[in-house]
């Protein structure tokens, strides 16, 4: 009921009737469709964006361009500096060992040096290292471990069996001439000298020994271990002296032949000779550069000395290009392959070397019934001067327990009041 209503309203109700009626529905699949001008004749596509359409070449194939790319390393460890002690060296190069004593060492160590004396060199100078925390080749057996002996050489080399490799540690390989400038045919003494002064002026290396001698005409190419301890898959020397802060990048070599070994790109921040690629170098993984960390490994066996490596701080950086290495260990770019997409603006061909027409998809439709509503205004009349209106309606007279309350049909009324009234 309504009241208080200005004299010369009107009320309108809507009047709603619902017809099932026959309509096409949308299947939800599409059908291609080339589009055709004014003529009928097919309109032929132009690449509209970036990555759109992909070329061929002339026999069908996809069109595919070489890409170098670069590596990004994050949180490198810096590899602390451990120079060797001379003193230390000396002693342990005059030592005696197990069946020589100090005559018999120092006799050997004045030899000429010949392939005859590699075993006793590489124990000499293995010795030496593991004295200053380097790591060596070392065996693993049932009894324990152990390393290189007078009688009984270790060596790190890798092997492939089947699906399974394993990588030897990086080698570097020294050309010692076999005569002095004096003339003096070179002794194992000066031999061993001369590969410990790599090692000194490498002092950032923690890994190290003889993996082989070959002889030329002139000159012994004695190959030897030159890399970190667990050959870590990267790791930063700092600036030192006229030696360039560098980031080392360990890369797996895969020969023809023989065993598989890890070889190191070295980045530096400008192009020098000795380096494969740059770095760019980016924020720094730890916060404080004065904290380290050391990790160490208890004596086995019958060593004195221990393995040790400490890190300081740790780096990040693009390292530019990246690297991989030939089966014959030299290093190149590393690229990827990537498909050759037309530019926007082109006219793309398909495989077949044709035009490619334009496409447009049109979804299939089915026959189906569909409900729609109709409505009209019916104006109601007043039943008390035009100014009291009654209008029924049906509700449902229980209590929904979920809300408490009493739910009812609803409609829709328009009134429309005379211009003047106060309530329009």
């Amino acid at each position: 009921m309504f009241s208080g209503i200005p004299a010369g309203s009107r009320l309108y109700r809507l009047d709603t009737t619902i017809k099932t009626e026959t309509a096409s529905v949308g299947t939800g699949r599409f059908t291609e469709v080339v589009e055709t001008d004014a003529l009928g004749n097919p309109v032929y596509a132009t690449t509209e964006y970036d990555g759109q359409y992909p070329k061929y070449d002339a026999g069908g194939n996809l069109l595919t361009r070489k890409r170098p790319v670069n590596r990004t390393v994050m949180d490198v460890p810096c590899a602390e500096v451990a120079e060797l002690d001379t003193v230390r060296c000396e002693e342990l190069l005059l030592r005696a060992e197990s069946g020589m004593d100090e005559e018999a060492v120092l006799t050997k160590l004045r030899q000429p040096f010949t392939r005859d004396e590699l075993e006793f060199v590489k124990y000499k100078l293995e010795l030496i290292l593991r004295a200053h925390g380097k790591g060596t080749p070392k065996q693993n057996q049932e009894s324990g471990s152990r390393y290189t002996t007078l009688d009984r050489p270790v060596y790190d080399t890798g092997y492939r069996s089947g699906a399974q490799i394993s990588f030897g540690s990086p080698v570097v390989t020294l050309q010692i001439p076999r005569t002095q400038e004096n003339g003096d045919v070179v002794t194992a003494g000066e031999l061993l000298a001369a590969v410990l002064d790599y090692y000194q002026e490498h002092a950032y290396l923690s890994y190290g020994g003889v993996d082989r001698v070959e002889e030329t005409e002139d000159a012994f190419e004695v190959s030897i271990y030159a890399g970190r301890s667990g050959s870590p898959e990267c790791f930063y020397v700092p600036e030192s002296g006229e030696q360039s802060a560098a980031f080392y990048l360990r890369v797996p070599v895969m020969p023809e032949s023989g065993s598989p070994r890890y070889t190191y790109a070295v980045y530096t921040e400008e192009d020098e000779a000795e380096s494969f690629g740059t770095f760019v170098s980016s924020a720094s993984g730890r916060e404080n550069p004065e904290q380290e960390k050391t990790a160490a490994w208890a004596n086995r066996g019958t060593q004195d000395e221990e393995e040790t490596v400490v890190w300081s701080d740790r780096m990040s950086a693009v390292l530019v290009p990246d690297a991989q290495a030939e089966p014959d260990g030299s290093l190149v770019t590393r690229c990827i392959a990537e498909t050759v997409y037309y530019e926007p603006g082109e006219i793309p061909l398909d495989a077949s070397g044709k035009r490619i027409p334009k496409l447009s998809y049109i979804e299939e439709t089915v026959i189906g019934e569909t409900q729609k509503h109709y409505g009209n205004w019916t104006e109601l009349s007043s039943r008390t001067g035009e100014t009291v209106w009654h209008v029924e309606s049906s509700y449902t007279d229980f209590m929904d327990r979920r809300t408490g309350m009493i739910p009812c049909s609803s409609m829709r009324l328009s009134w429309c009041f005379p211009a003047r009234s106060r309530r329009c």
